[in-house]
């Protein structure tokens, strides 16, 4: 092993280890900060956009714009969009570190480095701190299986002529 590919091994290591630290840290004050409400928006912004977009459709059925709850509509499923693509987005670049790792030539790699390797490896592959008991991780599936359950709603409510 020649100094210059240990060189060029230890920095692409701190670099690794460098952005999962970060990464790390900012899930971490991300879930103290917002956890409670996006769990709080995962139970209600499914009925709520059913609601809202039902009380437009009425509205337009019987020929009137109602614009305040086309907004809110609009505005709850983007303002429920966000967080989960964000957890999303957060959750891969996660586990890109450690695909980053398998990319390191590790056998040529000393032995004492290999166990952090592995540290960061198995760090990486931990879910999200963003899940409670009796909720669903906020990712994007999530938010899509709440919005196509929001839809079933308002066809249900529809359909019953209320």
């Amino acid at each position: 092993m020649s100094p210059k590919s240990t060189r060029l091994q230890m920095f692409s290591l701190s670099a690794i280890g460098t952005s999962m630290n970060l990464y790390c840290k900012l899930l971490k004050n991300y879930t103290k900060v917002y956890k409670k409400l996006l769990m709080f928006e995962q139970k209600a912004g499914g009925p709520v956009v059913c609601l809202t977009a039902y009380c437009s459709a009425e509205k337009l059925k019987d020929g009137e714009i109602n614009a305040i709850t086309m907004l809110l509509c609009g505005g709850t499923i983007i303002e429920v969009f966000i967080p989960s693509y964000l957890c999303t987005i957060m959750g891969m670049k996660l586990r890109s570190v450690g695909e980053a790792c398998l990319d390191i030539p590790f056998w040529d790699i000393g032995k004492m480095i290999r166990p952090y390797i592995i540290l960061m490896m198995q760090r990486s592959l931990r879910p999200l701190q963003l899940n409670a008991p009796g909720f669903e991780d906020v990712s994007v599936q999530t938010f899509s299986n709440k919005m196509a359950s929001a839809y079933s709603f308002f066809n249900m409510l529809r359909q019953a002529n209320i």
